[in-house]
């Protein structure tokens, strides 16, 4: 299986299983190790039912993931000179580049969320050269960007998914799509009373792979806007490596 895989897989887990497994870790023990703190924070996450978000990422590729990507298991020296080249000239760019996401989510644990807002700017050296917005409402998803269009584009999702079985398969069928992920977020099924029951292979595997990738930085305060008032925090600043080499 590809590594990349294995992350995204990882990360799904991690969303589940430490809503099952860390209710009882208090919020001091968890400060005391990066490694569980984010996993105490991922699991206060999902009880919550409001979230907003601000996020910045940044890119930078390796000459090793791309040989992997290309096919390239024992590149002779001038191929690996020639990989090399093209890296540095990607990653000239995209140490200018950063990506800006404004994320906002209404949700109830277990339950498809009520509204998602996403809005993400991609800046080189502090110009935007494009932002993309979504929203979600079930089961509508809206998009658009201001630099092509001053409104949003929005596509019914169950119409959506009808056309493309008839592209497909010729067939037409009526889809609610609300009722597959009420399977898919069923408590009560076998398979999610076994995974809830043994959750502790879970945690470790995502612990172990945390404390490899976890980078405590130093404290900040950030400022946030409730209620008509801005109030400061003290915040736990972290920088999480996800390799995405193949």
């Amino acid at each position: 299986m590809k590594k990349s895989y294995i992350i995204a897989a990882v990360v799904v887990v991690l969303i589940a299983a430490t809503a099952f497994a860390l209710p009882n870790i208090t919020g001091m023990f968890a400060k005391m190790d990066p490694a569980m703190h984010l996993l105490y924070a991922s699991k206060n996450l999902t009880d919550v039912e409001k979230v907003n978000a601000t996020i910045e990422v940044s890119m930078a590729m390796k000459s090793e993931g791309v040989e992997a990507i290309i096919g390239l298991d024992n590149p002779s020296e001038e191929e690996s000179k020639e990989v090399d080249a093209a890296v540095d000239y990607i990653n000239s760019i995209l140490e200018n580049t950063l990506f800006k996401y404004d994320m906002t989510y209404a949700q109830k644990k277990m339950q498809v969320p009520s509204y998602f807002a996403y809005d993400m700017d991609i800046d080189y050296r502090d110009d935007k050269l494009l932002n993309i917005a979504m929203v979600f409402e079930p089961w509508k998803i809206s998009m658009g960007s201001e630099q092509l269009y001053d409104k949003l584009f929005t596509v019914d999702i169950n119409d959506a998914l009808e056309v493309l079985v008839v592209m497909d398969s010729g067939r037409e069928m009526k889809i609610d799509i609300s009722k597959y992920f009420d399977v898919l977020l069923n408590t009560e099924d076998d398979l999610y009373k076994a995974v809830e029951s043994n959750v502790d292979p879970y945690v470790e595997l995502i612990k172990s792979y945390m404390e490899e990738n976890v980078e405590k930085l130093e404290d900040g305060i950030m400022e946030i806007e409730h209620n008509g008032n801005t109030e400061k925090m003290n915040v736990k600043n972290y920088r999480v490596s996800l390799d995405m080499d193949i």
